[in-house]
């Protein structure tokens, strides 16, 4: 009788150890959670969703992103896990819709898979931070 009482004994304590252990883990990812959210909460509060990022089911890894006020357009971009070419999506803001992308290009319209950073238009031109020294944007239809 006393070795089901032992064994008894080491199930409860087994069992104490296992749920002070997930209670442990369940503080310690709320404290996470708060101690990242509750500084930035305000600016959470004050954002508003305007679109969502395109892109990401096929592979894009965003690295930018600009607005161009004459177009009513936002303009992401990023390069692919996949290799194939870096790519900057075009938005509409009125609708949150995507209305294409354009691909990265060297000076022969081939397409580049660079690690395309940061998107500042002016004017007429789109200057993508990347790790190349020139290229130019060639467009690709549907």
């Amino acid at each position: 009788m006393s070795e089901k009482k032992s064994g008894s004994k080491l199930k409860k304590a087994l069992l104490t150890f296992v749920i002070c252990l997930v209670t442990l883990a369940v503080l310690v990812l709320t404290g996470a959670r708060l101690f990242f959210r509750v500084p930035v909460k305000a600016y959470y509060k004050a954002s508003e969703k305007a679109f969502a990022i395109p892109g990401l089911s096929e592979s894009m890894i965003p690295q930018g992103l600009d607005y161009l006020e004459s177009e009513g357009l936002y303009l992401v971009g990023g390069y692919q896990k996949d290799g194939t070419p870096s790519r900057v999506y075009l938005i509409e803001k009125a609708t949150g819709t995507v209305k294409g992308y354009v691909l990265l290009g060297d000076q022969n319209g081939n397409g580049m898979a660079i690690h395309a950073g940061g998107l500042a238009a002016n004017g007429d031109y789109l200057y993508v931070g990347g790790n190349e020294e020139a290229f130019r944007i060639c467009f690709q239809a549907f």
